[in-house]
């Protein structure tokens, strides 16, 4: 139940700069419905007003289950694509559902501008970010200083122009033998 309250109390969050999504919930107020995700089920109630209250032991009208990949993509602040989520029963709340979660997103900047101000709220978003880039910009890295190493310093791999140049060299001396053969045809025939 405490997950399902955290739920809510996030949704209802995000939801409250949103007010036209709020109004297309009002029209399903009373619904449930059942988020399962990373095994967890958490159940939600739509409230008249369009936000979310936690849920429990009721039969959900709609049942939304979310991947791992989109968990992540949520979590990471990108936004989750159609294919993350699998939506059961009522059609037009499924589709309420799908289209609310493609659209909500969340604006750390503000919400952290709110306690820490609008220059610390901006700093603290670009460190994270940076952050972010981080594991990208060392496995780009790695794999150039690992390309290098088996390059430059145990010859496990030989560089683009070395491998160019053997493959002009072979080509010449096949061109070469080829001309040596058409000479010894007509030594021969001679």
């Amino acid at each position: 139940m405490l997950a399902s309250s955290a739920l809510a109390g996030a949704l209802n969050h995000l939801l409250r700069a949103q007010p036209a999504q709020r109004d297309r919930l009002q029209r399903f107020a009373g619904r449930h419905l059942e988020l399962r995700v990373l095994g967890l089920r958490l159940g939600l109630r739509i409230d008249p007003a369009g936000g979310f209250l936690a849920a429990r032991g009721a039969t959900a009208d709609t049942r939304v289950e979310l991947s791992t990949a989109g968990l992540i993509k949520i979590a990471a602040g990108a936004r989750p694509h159609a294919g993350d989520f699998r939506l059961q029963g009522d059609p037009g709340l499924a589709a309420l559902l799908s289209g609310l979660a493609l659209q909500l997103s969340w604006d750390v900047e503000e919400d952290l501008s709110a306690l820490l101000g609008d220059v610390l709220a901006h700093r603290v978003v670009r460190a994270a970010r940076s952050l972010g880039r981080l594991p990208r910009e060392a496995a780009a890295s790695f794999a150039d200083n690992l390309s290098e190493y088996w390059t430059e310093e145990i010859a496990l791999a030989a560089p683009a122009w070395e491998v160019e140049a053997f493959v002009t060299g072979v080509d010449g001396l096949r061109e070469d033998v080829a001309r040596l053969e058409k000479r010894l045809e007509r030594l021969a025939r001679a």
